[in-house]
């Protein structure tokens, strides 16, 4: 299923690239989404994120009352990378690139991910609330950016 977000940020796409990598926004973004625990690791052109997080209530019999959710981003220039999260324990996985341009407010931040959740029978109907779900993350990392770059500007 492809999952497909644009972001607007108030920033020019140099800084919103930057932010993308650092730690210490992806902390601020662990908070937002009720984290209870964070990791953040740099790695070549990027930063690896760990996230664990509640379970959505309707998905709680099925993976658990928590997912660790590993968030990569990667840029291969300064405008164009991947982003990929990765669920532990569950055949689900989003990977897709990301691009940024200008806008005369700032920054445009487009996402096009392939999601995929290899679940025999079970695995388009998950795919589809998958989506929801990952859709509203991506939408906290909008709110946290735009707070995150007021502050640094």
């Amino acid at each position: 299923m492809e999952l497909t977000q644009e972001l607007s940020f108030t920033a020019p796409p140099e800084q919103v690239a930057a932010m993308l990598v650092d730690p210490g926004f992806a902390r601020h973004v662990a908070v937002e989404v009720k984290a209870t625990r964070f990791q953040a690791k740099e790695i070549p052109s990027g930063l690896e994120a760990t996230f664990v997080i509640p379970a959505p209530q309707k998905a709680r019999g099925f993976v658990g009352p928590e997912l660790t959710i590993v968030d990569t981003v990667s840029w291969d220039s300064p405008l164009t990378g991947r982003m990929a999260l990765a669920v532990t324990g569950l055949p689900a996985k989003i990977d897709g690139p990301i691009s940024l341009r200008a806008t005369p407010e700032g920054c445009l931040a487009s996402y096009q991910a392939d999601l995929r959740v290899r679940v025999p029978l079970l695995g388009a109907k998950i795919e589809k609330y998958a989506a929801q779900y990952m859709a509203t993350i991506i939408k906290a990392c909008e709110r946290v950016g735009n707070a995150w770059l007021e502050k640094k500007q």
